[in-house]
C-alpha cells in the first residue's frame, strides 16, 4: 500500500471514528466558514463550477469565506465535490447507477459532506444542498427571484439522499443558463458548457425541418395541411399529421438525424 492510499485510509478511519459525536456537520459558525470545499485534483469544468456555486452562495448565506481546495491538500473535514478519493471512500457506495444527471448527497458523521453525481449530477447536487440546507431559492430569472436567507450559523443534519430525474427532458422556456441549471433543467445551449440535453429535431416550430416544402410539396402535396381549400406549400407550411404516409416520412427524417 503506497503512502497516499495509507493516508487516505487513516483519514477515513478518523472521520468514521468521530461520527456521531455531534448533531451534524457545522458548515458555518458566527459568520465564519467551518469547512472547505474539496474538489478532485484533476477537477473538470462542471466540478469547478459546482464548487464555485457553493462558495458563492454559502458565502452570501452565512457571511463566511469558503475556500476551494484540491483533495491532495485537503484534510478529512469538508464538503467533497464529485469524485474525490477520500469522499468516495467515506461514502462507501457506488454512484454509477444514478446516471449522468442523478446524484448522492450524504453526510459522514459530523466531519464531511459528499455531493457526488454524474456529469451534470454533481452540479445539480450542489443546488439541492443549497436549497435544502441553506434555504436558497431561484424562483424567477434575475435578482428579484433569488432568495438567500441569512444563516450565520449553518449546520447540516445527518442526511443520505439519492436522486434521479423523473423526466429525460426538463425545460421551462427561455434560454437563461444559470437559472435553468439551478432549477435542475437540462436544456443547456451555451457552447462553453459540456453537451447536456440534445433533442433532434427540436420540439417545436419544426415543420420546415421534418418535411421541407421545397423538397416534398410538388410530389406530395397531400403531406401538407389544407388551408382554405388549398394545400399550403410555403416554407413554414403546417403539415397534415393525419396522413399516414406523411407520418412515415417524418419518422424517416427523425431517424436519419440521430
Amino acid at each position: 500500500m503506497n503512502r497516499t492510499r495509507l493516508l487516505i485510509l487513516l483519514l477515513a478511519c478518523a472521520v468514521v471514528a468521530h461520527a456521531g459525536a455531534g448533531p451534524g456537520l457545522i458548515v458555518a459558525r458566527a459568520r465564519r466558514a467551518a469547512v472547505d470545499t474539496v474538489v478532485p485534483a484533476d477537477v473538470t469544468f462542471l466540478e469547478a463550477r459546482a464548487a464555485q456555486e457553493l462558495q458563492t452562495y454559502l458565502g452570501h448565506a452565512t457571511g463566511g469565506r469558503f475556500a476551494i481546495v484540491r483533495e491532495d491538500s485537503a484534510g478529512a473535514r469538508g464538503i467533497f465535490v464529485s469524485q474525490t478519493v477520500l469522499g468516495d471512500s467515506l461514502l462507501g457506495e457506488a454512484v454509477d447507477s444514478v446516471g449522468d444527471e442523478g446524484f448522492v448527497l450524504a453526510t459522514v458523521g459530523d466531519a464531511a459532506l459528499v455531493v457526488r453525481g454524474g456529469d451534470y449530477g454533481t452540479l445539480y447536487s450542489t443546488y439541492a444542498f443549497l436549497e435544502r440546507f441553506a434555504g436558497v431559492r431561484w424562483y424567477v430569472v434575475g435578482d428579484l427571484g433569488e432568495v438567500v436567507p441569512h444563516r450565520p450559523n449553518l449546520v447540516v443534519p445527518p442526511v443520505r439522499l439519492r436522486e434521479q430525474p423523473a423526466f429525460h427532458m426538463r425545460w421551462v422556456g427561455g434560454r437563461e443558463r444559470d437559472w435553468s441549471l439551478r432549477n435542475r433543467c437540462n436544456a443547456v445551449s451555451d457552447s462553453t458548457y459540456p453537451p447536456a440535453l440534445r433533442v433532434v429535431p427540436a420540439i417545436y416550430h419544426i415543420q420546415a425541418t421534418l418535411l421541407p416544402s421545397g423538397r416534398y410539396s410538388a410530389a406530395h402535396p397531400e403531406y401538407f395541411a389544407l388551408v382554405d381549400g388549398k394545400r399550403n406549400s410555403e416554407r413554414n407550411a403546417k403539415l397534415c399529421y393525419g396522413n399516414p404516409t406523411a407520418r412515415s416520412a417524418m419518422r424517416r427524417t427523425c431517424s436519419s438525424r440521430r
